[in-house]
Formats: structure tokens, sequence, C-alpha cells
């Protein structure tokens, strides 16, 4: 049997170390080799493809994978590589180190852990080694790097990037399990002729009513009122007409048309309405129940015409269709929309609402997580 075994006091700092061992009995022996080398990477710019490659430049050397490699190194008999397209700056590297000296010392054993980057001669660099062996010189590579255009900065840059070093990579390893932000069909696709050496979880699905529906269905009864509101106008509240809804899906239903934004802008009204005449509840309206990140957010706060039921209806529905044509200015229109009950979020420091994300990765149908974090958001979107 092989254990996973995660601390899950290590990062108050406390003296008394308590370990939780889940159990990966489950899974078949060619999926537990999977547990032999971890693999990461963030990969943001995958999450907006459509964008121009100038969009990125806000993006070079922001990456997310740092810290949860810190952790989940700890369940990998060979630890980690953590892909990156831009060295952290010095400061942010220190820190990270610090860190991870710390859950070192309350573990008793070394996390295993590259951070590897690829130089534009094509060197792979180890960027740990380097910043502790030759700072000067890790300065130096900052300094280039911000330097660079932003061009060279592509959705499948860590993709390409693994597959240009794949012998150095995974050398002397059996089996090493991928882990990008967020899995897609398109690292499916680029990376499945590596099956001999590559274990990908499954493709994710950030569907918030089916998630909210499945579950509503396998009795999980205290969650959030929420209402989906479909593209042909209908107004979804099990999971049996979610399934019937997506079954007849059509695509000329989503083009975006002032037709169709009509017949949607009218079902989120309408299902607004519900929530507050049916279930006296305030609602909150995500324009695509697909996604991360918020963008399709309608914050009270910022749009408080559409939830006043003192307005004239129309009134109401023609700033959401003018909304909405703004705002969505691809082809086709989301296949589904939210209506959920309004739930006040806590505040951070700072007057900061904050969002309770779960992270994790659904491996032959299974979900482990790996972290909760408290994100911050600003009008329902993060920041």
């Amino acid at each position: 049997m092989v254990t996973l075994r995660a601390d899950v006091d290590v990062l108050k700092c406390n003296s008394n170390i308590n370990f939780h061992e889940r159990h990966l009995s489950t899974l078949s022996n060619n999926e537990l080799a999977a547990w032999e080398q971890l693999i990461i990477f963030d990969g943001i710019t995958i999450q907006i493809l459509e964008s121009e490659p100038g969009s990125f430049a806000n993006f070079r050397g922001f990456d997310r994978s740092l810290l949860p490699a810190l952790w989940l190194s700890t369940g990998f008999r060979l630890g980690s590589r953590i892909l990156v397209y831009a060295p952290p700056n010095s400061v942010e590297l220190h820190a990270y180190l610090k860190l991870k000296y710390l859950i070192e010392q309350h573990l008793q054993r070394i996390i295993r852990i590259e951070i590897l980057y690829e130089h534009l001669n094509g060197n792979l660099i180890e960027l740990i080694q380097l910043f502790e062996d030759k700072p000067e010189q890790y300065k130096t590579l900052c300094e280039e790097i911000a330097q660079q255009p932003s061009k060279d900065l592509y959705p499948k840059y860590h993709i390409d990037m693994l597959k240009r070093n794949m012998e150095v990579i995974t050398k002397d390893v059996q089996q090493s399990f991928v882990f990008p932000y967020d899995m897609t069909e398109l690292h499916r696709r680029e990376l499945q002729k590596y099956s001999d050496r590559l274990s990908l979880p499954d493709i994710s699905n950030n569907d918030k009513a089916q998630h909210h529906f499945f579950l509503k269905s396998k009795g999980f009864t205290d969650l959030p009122r929420l209402i989906a509101v479909s593209v042909d106008g209908s107004l979804i509240d099990t999971y049996e007409e979610y399934t019937n809804v997506i079954k007849r899906r059509n695509i000329n239903q989503t083009i975006n048309s002032p037709r169709n934004i009509e017949i949607f802008a009218q079902a989120i009204i309408e299902a607004i309405n519900q929530l507050k005449h049916r279930f006296n509840l305030p609602a909150f309206v995500k324009l695509d129940s697909s996604g991360a990140g918020g963008w399709s957010s309608m914050s009270p706060s910022v749009h408080p015409i559409i939830y006043d039921f003192e307005k004239d209806q129309q009134e109401r529905l023609v700033y959401l269709q003018q909304y909405i044509r703004a705002t969505i200015t691809d082809e086709l229109l989301p296949q589904m929309a939210v209506v959920e009950e309004l739930i006040e979020p806590e505040k951070r420091p700072g007057d900061i609402d904050a969002d309770y994300t779960v992270c994790g990765f659904v491996l032959s149908g299974t979900f482990f997580p790996t972290s909760i974090n408290l994100c911050g958001t600003e009008n329902g979107a993060y920041v």
C-alpha cells in the first residue's frame, strides 16, 4: 500500500507534528507510480488563449506554482520540478527558501525541489542552486528576463519547454505526474505521446452549475440556493433538468446575436425575481457558469439596477442586455449562467472581500485536494 503523507500543521510552525495519511489504495499500480516525481507549472496564458500576445505582458513572471509545489513535494519520493517562464526575483526567492527551511525543520527531512528556467541560449538552469551559489549572477539573470519582449510568452510555453527538455527532466524517473494550473485538452493532446513516462490529471470541469446540481442530487442539501439559466431561456433547478438541457443544446441558440442576448437576459432577470419572490433571497449573477477568476460576475454593488425590484423590469432588462453586448465579444454566448443566493463575504485586512477556494486535481475520477486558499476578491472578481 502506498501512502501520501502531508503535515497538516506544518504551516502553523508549531512543535507538534501531526501527520494526516491519505491512503491511495483505490488507485491502480500504474497510477501509484505517478507519485514518483511532480512536474508543476502555472501556464496562466492558456486561460486567455484568444488574447493577443501583447496581453501577456503583465503576466511575465506571474507564477502561482511555487507555494503549492512546496507542500505537494512532500508527497513525492523524488520531490518536484517547477517549470517557470521567468526566475522569481531575489527577494521572493529568499522568502521562499526561508519558508522551505522552516517546513523542513518541522518535517525533519529535506524537501527536494528544483526550479527550472530555460535560458534564451537553450540551457536549462536550476534557479535555487544558482541563487544560493552565485547571487549576483542570479540578479543579472532577473534583469535580463525583465528586458525580454513579451512575445516570448505564449499559451503553450510551458508545454513546449517540457517537451524540449523531456530527457533531462525525466532522467532516471520511471513516471512523473504533470500538474498544470488548469488541466486542458491542449495538455492532453500535446503530452499524450509521452504516456510511457508522464501521468496527467483528468481534464478539469469548472462548471459551477453542474457541480452544484450534482452535489445536490447526492444529498448535499446545505448549499446556497442556485438557479442555472440556459442560453435558450430555460431555468434549471435540478441535476436532471441540467443534463436534459445539455443534451438538447443547439449551437444556433448560443450565437452572439441581439435576439439571443435578449432571451438570455430575460431569463436571468426572471431567475433573480424567483430568488426574491419564492425564497426571499438576494441574488448574485455569474454570466458564465464555467471558468474561474470572476470575470463574468455581476456584483450588486457594481450593477445594482438588475437587482433593484423598484426599477421597471424593462429598464433592468435593457441594462443587462447592454452589459452582455459590451462584455461578451466572442462569437458565442456562454451556454449557461448562474443566479445564486448572495453570500456576504468575510473581510480580510484592508477591507478586502475574501473567497475560499479549494484547490486540487482529479485523477481517475477521484478528487485529491491540495490546499484551501483564502483569495481576495473585489466586486466578485479575484484580486
